[in-house]
């Protein structure tokens, strides 16, 4: 038997899966319950953070990143994410083989053979034993032992270094990555391609469902069959679903959600936000007529307002030496009734970032 749930529900359990419905105040809690958050804009994974958490402020994240309990490197889709450290033990081995075999035809136009990159790892684990460094002197360390680093060789040694699991990234106070070794302990425990993939479905699904394979496949970057092998493992674990028109499946231990009051909700989403990067069709968030204004092409995820799970707006931050000034730009008419949830979702950025926070609310975007 299928079950049927409308659009309003599927948002629903989308906002609670993801968090934003049901905020919480530990970062390991929140990591773990989101899988990760796209992290090649810094900045704006620390406000994911802020739109899933009560209480946490940006400092917190830093240092969880210097302390260990969280890991800033590449993984899902070959691109920078956050993610527990406890989590990188079992994702490291399943993402980083296959985004090294994809990266093969790009390693070659940059001159980047095995031999090249082998030199480069070893290289990069003997500097970072005397603590982490940044870019531009790494840079100038691995060009002294002739390897190439011009253009984007340099940034590809690292990330090949990265999911080879020698090193990850720290966040300077300017939020630009240093690189530090990586402790060979925290890859203990890997479970196997088959029961990682498995884990990771489980998860997604936690996190992301009702979703389908082609959905893992999209936020992963596994390949469909992969994604397949992992949902169908579970299959004890789920039901399926027809998800406002499209067969999928969500975990039994959620089907009680389906039972609470849908609350109107108001978020500001972060550029790249996981909610608007993990599903095949985003109609349902993301209305055709303004997909474009959030997401122009190229990788472009622009920041958004979100009302009752659904993109009404974007906005941008401008940041003074005093003060922020949070220019929101809605596509519809913003209800009086909503203002006071704008106007408390601004007050927490500024309370999250620690400093005064304006609302400038422009007019309706043409």
């Amino acid at each position: 038997m299928t079950l049927k749930i409308d659009p309003a529900q599927l948002r629903h359990l989308r906002l609670r899966a993801q968090g934003l419905a049901a905020p919480v105040n530990d970062l390991r809690q929140l990591l773990t319950g989101a899988v990760s958050l796209q992290a090649h804009d810094y900045n704006a994974a620390v406000l994911g953070v802020r739109a899933r958490s009560c209480g946490l402020v940006d400092e917190d994240v830093r240092e969880a990143l210097i302390g260990g309990d969280l890991c800033w490197t590449w993984l899902m889709r070959g691109t920078l994410h956050l993610v527990t450290m406890a989590d990188l033990s079992w994702l490291l081995p399943l993402f980083g083989p296959q985004f090294i075999r994809l990266t093969a035809r790009r390693y070659r136009e940059l001159g980047l053979d095995e031999e090249a990159r082998r030199r480069a790892t070893s290289l990069l684990r003997q500097i970072l034993a005397d603590g982490p460094q940044t870019r531009a002197a790494l840079k100038d360390k691995l060009a002294a032992e002739g390897l190439p680093v011009e253009g984007q060789a340099c940034p590809h040694l690292l990330r090949h270094a990265a999911l080879e699991g020698a090193l990850v990234c720290v966040p300077l106070r300017n939020s630009r990555p240093e690189y530090r070794l990586l402790d060979d302990r925290a890859m203990d425990g890997w479970p196997g391609s088959d029961e990682a993939a498995a884990r990771l479905s489980r998860r997604f699904l936690r996190a992301f469902g009702p979703a389908n394979a082609a959905d893992l496949a999209r936020w992963s970057g596994l390949p469909m069959q992969l994604a397949r092998v992992g949902l169908d493992a579970l299959a004890d674990e789920v039901t399926a679903v027809n998800a406002a028109g499209q067969k999928a499946v969500m975990a039994n231990d959620q089907l009680p959600w389906l039972k609470d009051e849908t609350e109107h909700s108001l978020f500001l989403l972060p550029a790249f936000d996981a909610l608007l990067l993990s599903h095949v069709d985003r109609d349902l968030v993301l209305l055709p007529e303004v997909s474009r204004a959030i997401h122009p092409g190229g990788g472009i995820i622009r920041p958004s307002l979100l009302i009752d799970g659904v993109v009404r707006g974007r906005w941008q931050l401008k940041r003074g030496r005093r003060s922020l000034t949070v220019i929101v730009t809605p596509f519809v008419l913003l209800p009086q009734a909503r203002r006071p949830q704008l106007e408390a979702e601004v007050a927490d950025i500024g309370r999250f970032l620690g400093q005064v926070s304006v609302l400038k609310l422009e007019e309706v975007a043409a």
